[in-house]
């Protein structure tokens, strides 16, 4: 690989180690809040997911709405000829690790008010000791 450009330059390098894929692939994270969205709304995000990612990301959903949406996807995958069992999907989680609790709750707020902005996020802690 060579790159010429503004700011940076090299020439016959090789990036290693080399993806186990021939591709990388590509999760779509989404996560529409049904109180703030209407169905037509999150069903186009579904579909998008099923269009153009890989798999899907979501985050604070329950394990029924989880289930819910990612058959939904898979469907609209399949409705399309894509293999949807090929789908991956994950959950988005941050996680603090501190032997102790109170400073590694003080942490998790902190970064959270820091990254989301202050009131903005609603934060459910378990902390592993």
């Amino acid at each position: 690989m060579t790159h010429q450009g503004k700011f940076y330059s090299f020439s016959n390098v090789e990036a290693l180690p080399k993806p186990i894929q021939p591709a990388v692939p590509i999760l779509i994270a989404a996560n529409p809040e049904e109180q703030r969205l209407d169905d037509p709304v999150v069903d186009r995000i579904l579909r998008r997911v099923a269009t153009y990612g890989d798999g899907w990301q979501t985050d604070a959903t329950t394990v029924e709405t989880f289930r819910q949406r990612f058959d939904r996807i898979r469907e609209y995958a399949e409705a399309q000829g894509r293999d949807a069992g090929k789908f991956d999907a994950c959950l988005h989680l941050m996680v603090n690790i501190n032997d102790d609790r109170e400073q590694s709750l003080k942490e998790a707020e902190y970064f959270l008010q820091s990254y989301y902005g202050a009131g903005t996020v609603s934060v459910w802690f378990e902390i592993i000791v």
